[in-house]
C-alpha cells in the first residue's frame, strides 16, 4: 500500500498552513484543503468550532425549562391540596353542622348516659306524622298572647294522621287532604297576611318508644316568645300534646303573587312592582298593608314538602344544654327571632341555628341490673317543611274582589282545594341543599297555561334535584332528559 507523505510546508497541528496547490473548501464550518495531490485537511481552528457554545445554549434552555415545569408543578400541587381541604371543610360543616357538641363515641361506650343527650327517635322507631290546617276565625280580630304580641286566632279546619307508621329511612312518600276553606276572613279582613291560613306538623313515636320514661322536658324558647308562637295542635287535654307542640313546625299556606283586573284595568302599571318585591313575598311574614291589589293577591299553596332530618348522634350534654340556652337570647343572628317584641310568626327557623336542641326530654328508665331508674335524656327530632317547593300550577287565588270592582262582585263563602303532602326522611346538607336551590324559583302566575306548564316542570325538576317528588309516579331525570335532546334537535 503507498503511503502519502505530507508536502512540505505542511506541519501536523498547524494552524492556517497549506500545501502548495491545496484549495480550501469551508463546507458546515469545517475546512478542507484540495489539490492536485492527494490531500485532506481539518482545521482544528476554535474560532470555526461553535459545537462546546451550542451545548452550553442547549443545557441552559433545558435547564430553565425543567425549573418552569418544576416550579408550575409544585404550585398547581398546592393549589389543588388546598382546593381539596376547603372544599372537604365546607363538605363537612355542611355534613356534620354541630359536630362540636358531638360526644364522639356510640352507645356500647357509654358508661354514664347522664352525661348523653340520645335521639328519641333513630331509624328503626316508628311514628304517625299529625297534620292540621288553621284558617282565620270569622270576625276575630285577635287576642293577647303574652305581653308583647296580640296575635290572631285561628280555627282549625283540618287535623289528622296524614302519613302513619313511616321511619327515617323513607322517602317520597305522598298523601292528598282535600280541604273546604272559609273565606269570610279573607273579605273582611282590610289587611291580609300569609298566616290567614296556615299548616302545622307534630311527630308522635308509636309504641314501644322511650316517651313511656318521660318524666319532663325544657325547651329553647326565649321568655319574650314564650306565649307568641301560633298553637301546633288543637286542644291539650295532657303534657304530651304541649310536648309535641315544642318541636312540631307550622308555616303559611298562603303566597301573593300578581292576579290579572276583574275591573278591566290596566295590569302593566303593577309589573314593576312585582319585579322589583320578589324576595319581600317570600319572607317568613308577609302582609298587604300598603300594597296594590293587583300585585299582592292571596294564593292558596297546595303542595308541601316535608321532612325530618335523620339524625341519630349522640351528643354531649354540657355541650346540648349550652347551645339550647344560647338559643333562648333573642338574638336575630343565632335564633332567627327579631330583637324587637315577641311574634313567634317571623322567627326563621334553620336546622344549622336551632339543631335538635329545641326540646330536650328527661327519662327516668329504670336500671336492667339493680332494678332503680336512673335520668337519662333524649332530643326531639327536627322537623322541617321547605315552602317553596312548590310551581305556578300548585297556587290557587283566592276568589276575592278586593278591587271593589260594582260590576263583578264575589259572594263564594268556601273554596275546595286539594292538598298534596309529601314526607322524606332527610340528611342534613340535602336539607340545606333545598334551602337553596329552592330560593330561586321564581315563575309568573299571569301567564299563559302552556308558559305555566313549562315553569311547572322545572319546579318539578329543581325538586327534584334537592330530594322531593312531586307525585310517586313523577321522572323527573326522564323529563329532564326529554327537554335537553329537544332543545338541541328541534
Amino acid at each position: 500500500m503507498e503511503r502519502l507523505t505530507p508536502p512540505a510546508g505542511l506541519v501536523e497541528g498547524g494552524e492556517g498552513t497549506k500545501p502548495p496547490g491545496c484549495v480550501e473548501v469551508l463546507v458546515n464550518a469545517t475546512l478542507l484543503r484540495a489539490g492536485p495531490f492527494k490531500c485532506t485537511f481539518m482545521s482544528t481552528s476554535k474560532n470555526l468550532d461553535p459545537g462546546p457554545l451550542r451545548t452550553r445554549t442547549q443545557r441552559t434552555s433545558i435547564s430553565c425549562k425543567c425549573i418552569t415545569i418544576t416550579v408550575g408543578a409544585i404550585l398547581a400541587l398546592v393549589g389543588y391540596v388546598v382546593f381539596v381541604l376547603l372544599a372537604w371543610e365546607l363538605y363537612w360543616n355542611v355534613r356534620e353542622p354541630h359536630h362540636w357538641m358531638y360526644a364522639g363515641k356510640g352507645a356500647e361506650e357509654v358508661q354514664d348516659w347522664s352525661t348523653i343527650v340520645r335521639p328519641l327517635v333513630d331509624r328503626n322507631q316508628k311514628f304517625d306524622v299529625v297534620a292540621t290546617v288553621w284558617a282565620r276565625k270569622d270576625g276575630e280580630n285577635g287576642e293577647t298572647y303574652g305581653i308583647f304580641t296580640r296575635l290572631p286566632v285561628d280555627d282549625p279546619i283540618f287535623s289528622g294522621v296524614v302519613f302513619r307508621g313511616v321511619t327515617f329511612l323513607d322517602e317520597h312518600v305522598h298523601t292528598k287532604v282535600d280541604l273546604t276553606i272559609p273565606l269570610k276572613a279573607f273579605r273582611d279582613s282590610r289587611v291580609l297576611d300569609n298566616w290567614h291560613l296556615r299548616a302545622s306538623f307534630t311527630l308522635v313515636p308509636q309504641a314501644p318508644s322511650l316517651l313511656r320514661y318521660m318524666k319532663q322536658f325544657t325547651t329553647w324558647l326565649p321568655p319574650a316568645y314564650l306565649s307568641t308562637f301560633p298553637p301546633v295542635s288543637p286542644g291539650h287535654d295532657n303534657p304530651r300534646d304541649f310536648f309535641a307542640d315544642s318541636y312540631g313546625v307550622t308555616v303559611p299556606l298562603i303566597d301573593f303573587h300578581p292576579i290579572k283586573s276583574s275591573c278591566g284595568k290596566s295590569f302593566e302599571e303593577h309589573t314593576e312592582e312585582h319585579v322589583a318585591d320578589t324576595a319581600g313575598r317570600e319572607s317568613i311574614f308577609v302582609t298587604t298593608d300598603g300594597k296594590s291589589p293587583l300585585a299582592y293577591h292571596p294564593y292558596v299553596i297546595t303542595r308541601t314538602d316535608l321532612r325530618v332530618v335523620r339524625m341519630e348522634r349522640l351528643y354531649n350534654r354540657e355541650a346540648y344544654t349550652r347551645h339550647q340556652y344560647n338559643l333562648q337570647l333573642v338574638t336575630a343572628d343565632f335564633n332567627g327571632c327579631p330583637d324587637y317584641a315577641g311574634d313567634g310568626r317571623k322567627c326563621h327557623r334553620t336546622f344549622r341555628s336551632r339543631a335538635n336542641c329545641e326540646t330536650e326530654i328527661e327519662l327516668e328508665i329504670p336500671d336492667e341490673k339493680t332494678g332503680l331508674n336512673v335520668t337519662q335524656f333524649a332530643y326531639a327530632p327536627y322537623l322541617h317543611v321547605n315552602r317553596l317547593s312548590r310551581g305556578p300550577l300548585d297556587l290557587v287565588p283566592v276568589p276575592l274582589n278586593r278591587e271593589g270592582c260594582p260590576d263583578n262582585p264575589i259572594i263564594e263563602d268556601h273554596l275546595n282545594v286539594t292538598w298534596n303532602i309529601a314526607y322524606s326522611g332527610s340528611t342534613a346538607e340535602k336539607l340545606e341543599l333545598s334551602d337553596f336551590v329552592a330560593s330561586y324559583s321564581e315563575f309568573n302566575v299571569t301567564d299563559t297555561d302552556f308558559k305555566k306548564a313549562e315553569a311547572q316542570v322545572v319546579a318539578q325538576n329543581t325538586a327534584r334535584f334537592h330530594g322531593h317528588k312531586f307525585s310517586s309516579q313523577a321522572h323527573s331525570g326522564r323529563n329532564f332528559i326529554a327537554i335537553l335532546l329537544r332543545s338541541v334537535f328541534i
